[in-house]
């Protein structure tokens, strides 16, 4: 009689953690599911690097976002790669690499939906003031939305820089020609159209480009 009641007991106990267990999964809330990122490639190809990039919002519009990044040759037209300085033969090669025109330039991509779409254009300082090179790209944002983006604009066309030498050690040209002119502007719409619209000289020889926001 004694082990039977004992059955009995086992037998409640365990029908009791089965509702327990039932009634638990069909009241518990679902848990939502973890946030995932999402990763693409925004700007660079397989023979054209996108480096050293900068990311700006527009503190007007949170929506309207400039990426803009120094976009280098991995391989010259001719198909040779860039040697590390510390390598032979490095300093010819530096040498080439500068001579090449649009071997580095800058990248740049305008969204007004928050990424969901992009506007994709490239530097005209290059083109604007006949230089080989618009390197250490960067950007920013003005307090009244205005998105900006510049670079080092340098290198007379072709190897018409390295007509005064170079240095031995690192193949920099010793008169690289730097740019200095005029502000450009251009509507992230348009792109890459641009046009010229007032003139005020940078000596730095670093090149800035105002990127409307409307």
């Amino acid at each position: 009689m004694k082990q039977k009641a004992g059955w009995q007991a086992l037998l409640s106990g365990l029908v009791a953690l089965s509702a327990t267990g039932l009634l638990s999964q069909t009241t518990e809330a679902p848990k939502p599911d973890a946030s995932k990122s999402e990763e693409y490639l925004l700007l660079g190809s397989p023979n054209r690097g996108a480096g050293e990039p900068f990311v700006f919002v527009n503190p007007k519009d949170s929506d309207n976002i400039i990426v803009a990044a120094m976009a280098t040759l991995n391989h010259l037209p001719t198909g040779e790669s860039p040697i590390p300085r510390s390598n032979p033969g490095a300093t010819a090669m530096r040498v080439k690499e500068l001579s090449t025109p649009d071997g580095s330039r800058t990248d740049i991509a305008v969204t007004h939906d928050g990424g969901k779409t992009w506007v994709f254009s490239e530097d005209n300082f290059r083109k604007v003031l006949d230089k080989n090179r618009c390197s250490d790209t960067f950007a920013g944002a003005g307090p009244d939305g205005t998105l900006y983006v510049g670079c080092l604009a340098y290198l007379n066309r072709g190897d018409a820089g390295f007509a005064d030498g170079y240095a031995a050690n690192n193949g920099e040209a010793r008169n690289p020609g730097g740019g200095s002119g005029p502000w450009t502007k251009v509507r992230p719409g348009a792109s890459p159209n641009m046009s010229i619209p007032f003139s005020r000289p940078n000596s730095m020889r670093r090149m800035c480009t105002r990127c409307s926001s409307r």
